[in-house]
C-alpha cells in the first residue's frame, strides 16, 4: 500500500520486509514478542487484540496468536474458489451473520456455511456509527471475533463438537467458515416433543454426550459459556453435537466478551 501510494520505493519495501523477517526469526517466529521487544505494542486495553491484517488484495492474514491453548498459532484466510459452494437454503440469520446450507461441488456433499455479513476492515451501512473511523473499528472487531470463533471451534476435535472444514473469504470480501451439517433438531425441540417420562429418559444419553464434549473442551482450556438446549443438536442417527462457540473463552486469553456476559447476566 505504501509503495502504491508512492511513499515507499520497491527496494525499500523489500529491505523492510527482510529486516522484519529477521527480527521475528530471532524471537522464534513470534511476531508479537518481536513487536513488544521493539516497543511496538500499545498498552493493554479493554478492546480485543487485532491479530489479523487486511491485505490490499482483500486476503486476511492471521498473525501469531497470544493464545496458549494448543490452538493454531497461524492461519491464512484464502479466497473462496468460485463455484465450489452452491447455496441451497438459509437456516439461521442474525444482525451481522447468517448460516447457509450449501453444496460442496468438490466433495459432493452438503455442508453448513457461516458467513459474516460485514466485510472485514471496511465500514458499511450495516454498522450505524458516528464516523467512518468508528465504523471500521467495529467492522474489524466483528471480523476478529468471527475469526476467533472459527479458530477455537476448529481446534476442538471431538465427535460431539461441530467440525470446522474451511476458513475463507467470499468474492465480495465476507469472511466465512464451513462446518459439518447436522441434520436433526435442537435439544430444546427434542425436550419439547418428549411428552412422557420414558421419552425424556431416552434423551439422557445426549446429556451424557454433552458432558463429555464439555469436559474435553475444558481439558483443552476452552470454556463454552453458552451451554443451553438450543446450542445442542440431536442428529437423526443419535448424534449429539455442541454448536455456537462464539462466546467461548480460551485459557490465558483476554476475555473479550466480559461486557456482553455482564449484560446478559443482568
Amino acid at each position: 500500500m505504501l509503495v502504491a501510494s508512492g511513499l515507499l520505493t520497491t527496494p525499500d519495501a523489500f529491505l523492510l520486509r527482510t529486516l522484519v523477517e529477521q527480527a521475528v526469526r530471532v524471537y522464534q517466529d513470534d511476531a508479537l514478542a518481536a513487536l513488544k521487544a521493539f516497543g511496538g505494542l500499545a498498552p493493554e486495553s479493554d478492546s480485543e487484540p487485532m491479530d489479523f491484517l487486511i491485505l490490499p488484495s482483500g486476503d486476511v492474514t492471521v498473525a501469531p496468536s497470544r493464545m496458549k491453548t494448543g490452538l493454531a498459532r497461524h492461519a491464512h484466510v484464502s479466497k473462496e474458489i468460485l463455484g465450489r459452494y452452491q447455496d441451497q437454503d438459509m437456516v439461521g440469520h442474525g444482525g451481522m451473520g447468517r448460516i447457509l446450507v450449501v453444496h460442496d461441488s468438490h466433495l459432493k456433499r452438503d455442508v453448513a456455511l457461516k458467513e459474516l455479513l460485514v466485510i472485514a476492515g471496511q465500514s458499511g451501512e450495516a454498522i450505524p456509527s458516528s464516523s467512518n473511523a468508528e465504523q471500521e473499528k467495529k467492522s474489524r472487531s466483528l471480523s476478529y471475533r468471527f475469526l476467533r470463533e472459527a479458530r477455537i471451534t476448529a481446534g476442538l476435535e471431538h465427535p460431539s463438537i461441530v467440525s470446522v472444514y474451511e476458513l475463507g473469504r467470499r468474492e465480495d470480501g465476507r469472511l466465512y467458515y464451513t462446518m459439518k451439517l447436522v441434520k436433526g433438531e435442537t435439544l430444546t425441540q427434542s425436550l419439547r416433543n418428549a411428552s412422557s417420562l420414558e421419552q425424556r429418559m431416552k434423551l439422557l444419553s445426549h446429556f451424557v454426550d454433552l458432558c463429555q464434549a464439555i469436559a474435553y473442551a475444558h481439558s483443552k482450556g476452552v470454556i463454552h459459556r453458552d451451554i443451553k438446549p438450543s446450542n445442542v443438536m440431536v442428529g437423526q442417527f443419535g448424534e449429539t453435537v455442541v454448536i455456537d462457540w462464539g462466546l467461548a473463552r480460551a485459557r490465558d486469553e483476554k476475555d473479550i466478551h466480559a461486557d456482553r456476559l455482564r449484560q446478559l447476566g443482568s
